[in-house]
C-alpha cells in the first residue's frame, strides 16, 4: 500500500471549506482540527494536542519553505488569482 505525500486528507478546495467551518482531519499522521477564518486569503486556524504541538510547528516550517512549493497550472491557477 502507497503512502499519500499530502499532509493531510482533506481538499481546501472543496465546497464544505467556507469561512467558518470546522473540520476534524488527520495532518501529518495525528489528529488534529481546522477552523477556517477565511477564505480569500487563506487563513484557518489549526487545532492539534499540546503535546504535538512543536511536532506540528516544525512540520510546517519544513513544508512552507520555496523548496517545498507546488507549481499550479490550469484552472488550479486561475482559481488563485
Amino acid at each position: 500500500m502507497r503512502r499519500s505525500r499530502r499532509a493531510a486528507g482533506a481538499s481546501a478546495s472543496s465546497t464544505t471549506c467556507f469561512a467558518g467551518a470546522v473540520r476534524r482531519l488527520r495532518y501529518a499522521e495525528i489528529a488534529a482540527m481546522v477552523h477556517v477564518i477565511s477564505t480569500r486569503p487563506d487563513a484557518v486556524d489549526l487545532y492539534v494536542f499540546r503535546s504535538y504541538a512543536e511536532y506540528v510547528w516544525d512540520y510546517l516550517a519544513a513544508t512552507a519553505k520555496e523548496a517545498a512549493r507546488i507549481t499550479l497550472f490550469g484552472k488550479q491557477n486561475a482559481d488563485r488569482l
